[in-house]
């Protein structure tokens, strides 16, 4: 595969929309930080008279997520939007089940992008403190990006540092990057500093699977978008800064436009996303990163270490496990499983399914089943034992916001599952004990 690029915005705002503050970065400081960032060495094959196609998606590599009212968008972008394409690209993922259970974690990126001395921030939550992106690359070209799904738990309050980043190595170091480069041009004029966007570069890039994220003027207006009304121009009213992540665009489209993932779930906009026409791009958009990565191996090859395994089960070759492993080699701890047919969530106790599992079925089957089980002991219990205590198993409402169910864009069966809602396959495929090859 091509050397894959993601555009990264290093900045992002305060706005009245969802209650956001992050940093405000001026484009003096931002040309002067370009002199020590790498340049960009377009490879994508494409010359000056290369004719694109008139259109592209990436839309089937996407999961639509809600950041809330937290000022976390520069985590969505990076982590459930650039990096869970990126996966999705590189390990041939289109399956909606499997897209949806292998995304990566916002909060991941968000709690570490918080400065420590904004006590003001912290003091309040933490879930509206500034950011700055070019740190995030940082943080992702020298520790990896973790999964939403995979321990520990974070949320917008969380705060994690460097101690921390080296005990989640085994977790995050297989999604690392090489380095970044900018792609904005800065000129210096008499009235101060401009801004030179490539839009054909940002199609080529796009054209080589390569997820753009980029940041653009917004105004309170920008709440507003809906399946009525899903294109943005100059902002009105409030002005500020939002992260967000192209995936496609169409020259044919409102005079030329790009297709943007945003980050406020399937209800707002076109089904979570809306179009920015290429010249309201060119006006507001300051500045662009690209991901440099030479061989993306390390995200497809299995990892076994004494406390952390990606892989296939042993006996299958079809099941992949990728969590927590304990001395003996058995699964222990939360973890995702992929198999034919479904995608899971969920906790083994030494290689036994113990606890509460979101499972997904096939999602791209008509009348596929999506929702939650409960294990004891490798064994599936049925509705009516539902009532059973165990001081080894969490609550329900405890593993839901664990999981994160309110960023969630997708409808889970309210009842939880019996053995006439999962096939014997799923349910045998869980059940049997979990242990690394």
């Amino acid at each position: 595969m091509a050397r894959i690029a993601i555009f990264i915005i290093t900045y992002l705002f305060f706005s009245s929309i969802n209650a956001q503050y992050l940093t405000e970065v001026d484009i003096a400081t931002l040309a002067e930080l370009s002199k020590n960032q790498e340049k960009y060495e377009g490879d994508f094959g494409y010359s000056s008279e290369t004719k694109l196609p008139n259109h592209f998606s990436l839309s089937e590599y996407c999961v639509v997520s809600d950041q809330g009212e937290s000022s976390s968008c520069t985590g969505f972008a990076v982590a459930n939007g650039a990096m869970t394409i990126l996966y999705n690209i590189v390990n041939g993922v289109t399956k909606f089940n499997e897209r949806w259970v292998n995304r990566f974690d916002p909060f991941y990126i968000y709690s570490l992008l918080k400065d420590p001395n904004d006590l003001d921030c912290i003091a309040n939550g933490g879930c509206n403190c500034g950011s700055l992106i070019y740190e995030a690359l940082d943080i992702i070209e020298n520790y990896g990006c973790k999964k939403l799904y995979l321990y520990p738990n974070l949320e917008c309050g969380s705060t994690l540092n460097k101690t921390n980043l080296r005990s989640l190595v085994d977790v995050t170091g297989t999604y690392a990057i090489d380095g970044y480069a900018n792609l904005i041009e800065y000129k210096e004029t008499s009235s101060g500093y401009k801004t030179k966007v490539d839009i054909k570069l940002i199609k080529e890039v796009l054209n080589g699977l390569n997820p753009v994220i980029a940041g653009i003027s917004v105004g309170n207006d920008f709440n507003n978008l809906s399946a009525n009304n899903y294109t943005y121009s100059a902002p009105q009213g409030s002005v500020g800064r939002h992260a967000i992540t192209i995936i496609g665009y169409d020259d044919n489209r409102f005079g030329g436009a790009f297709h943007v993932l945003n980050s406020y779930g399937s209800d707002w906009g076109d089904d979570g996303y809306f179009w920015i026409s290429y010249k309201d791009f060119k006006d507001q958009a300051d500045v662009a990163y690209v991901i440099l990565k030479d061989n993306w191996d390390d995200w497809r090859d299995p990892v076994s270490s004494s406390t952390f395994y990606k892989g296939e089960f042993a006996n299958s070759e079809t099941k992949t496990w990728e969590g927590p492993v304990n001395s003996e080699g058995l699964f222990h701890g939360r973890g995702i499983i992929d198999d034919d047919g479904y995608s899971a969530i969920g906790e083994y106790e030494n290689g036994f399914a113990n606890g509460w599992w979101m499972i997904f079925e096939d999602l791209d089957v008509p009348d596929a089943w999506a929702g939650w089980a409960l294990f004891e002991n490798g064994e599936l219990i049925e509705t009516e034992d539902f009532g059973f205590s165990s001081s080894t198993i969490q609550s329900l409402d405890e593993v839901k916001q664990s999981l994160h169910t309110e960023i969630m864009d997708i409808q889970l069966n309210s009842s939880p599952a019996s053995v006439d809602d999962l096939s014997d396959q799923i349910i045998n495929s869980i059940s049997s004990r979990g242990k690394l090859k």
